[in-house]
């Protein structure tokens, strides 16, 4: 948090706040009047750095470019979620973010992505210590490789944790097509 709250810092002056370090209160403080947009190229794609930026720069009088953003689906459910409440931000899934700022956000629901490291923490104990357990809820389309690389560490002499591990990849595939499958039958319906 350190090295990230740093350039948040330094990211934050560009968009026009004083960051002042409280002795009295042994934190720093950030403050503005109005926030302005800004050009922005980020040392390292930070996913905290990059939501903070993003939360910022909504508000934030004019247009502010990040290069080199964080795009992992944790900020791609943020922006998505801060479009739905008025924001207006273009490039969501990319390292590029534009974002135009406005006046003021309203109120949306949103559903909180599962924690994609858990998840995978789980299909890891399930394969070492040969159980078999069900992942509910694991938003398959957002794990990216996290499957797949389960997968790769798995050498061909071990043919039974190999079976394992590919069972609850498998299971997590098969209840990733059951959703796609049961949305069709949905939409099917609704055009009969």
């Amino acid at each position: 948090a350190c090295l990230v709250g740093s350039e948040m810092c330094i990211r934050d002056r560009n968009l026009g706040a004083d960051f002042v370090y409280n002795e009295e209160r042994g934190i720093y403080e950030i403050s503005a009047k109005q926030l302005h947009g800004s050009y922005m190229l980020l040392d390292e794609a930070s996913v905290t750095g990059t939501a903070n930026i993003v939360m910022a720069a909504v508000l934030a009088k004019g247009k502010t470019t990040i290069y080199n953003a964080a795009c992992e689906p944790y900020v791609q459910q943020l922006c998505r979620m801060l479009n739905r409440m008025g924001a207006k931000i273009e490039g969501i899934a990319s390292n590029l973010l534009t974002i135009e700022g406005v006046d003021e956000l309203h109120g949306t629901e949103h559903t909180i992505l599962p924690d994609m490291i858990e998840v995978g923490s789980f299909i890891g104990m399930a394969a070492m210590t040969r159980s078999e357990l069900t992942i509910k809820n694991v938003s398959y389309e957002n794990l990216g490789i996290i499957p797949d690389s389960f997968l790769s560490l798995i050498h061909i002499s071990e043919p039974t944790r190999q079976a394992e591990i590919s069972y609850a990849v498998f299971c997590l595939k098969k209840k990733k097509n059951k959703k796609k499958n049961t949305k069709k039958e949905k939409k099917t319906k609704k055009q009969k």
